[in-house]
């Protein structure tokens, strides 16, 4: 298999189980009136690009301490994940 082929199934793969991490956390974040979705993977760079929808209105903090937490989840579960971004 050439490398590029076998490279986009790792991804793949990986896109696979951040989405299963991300769906475990998720019923916690309905605490708030909060969603979180994977927008993609960077392979190169080990990032995950996240995208929340919702926040605490009242304090940044919350929000902070949440993307924390989730980040701490998704890279428990998938070592290839070295970041997690939100946009």
């Amino acid at each position: 298999m050439p490398l590029f082929q076998r490279g986009r199934r790792d991804s793949t793969s990986v896109e696979r189980r951040i989405r299963k991490a991300i769906a475990e956390v998720r019923p916690l974040l309905h605490i708030d009136p909060v969603g979180i979705d994977l927008v993609r993977f960077e392979r190169d760079t080990g990032v995950a690009v996240v995208r929340f929808e919702g926040d605490c209105p009242d304090c940044e903090m919350n929000a902070s301490m949440m993307r924390s937490g989730v980040e701490a989840h998704i890279r428990m579960h998938v070592p290839e994940v070295r970041e997690v971004r939100a946009v």
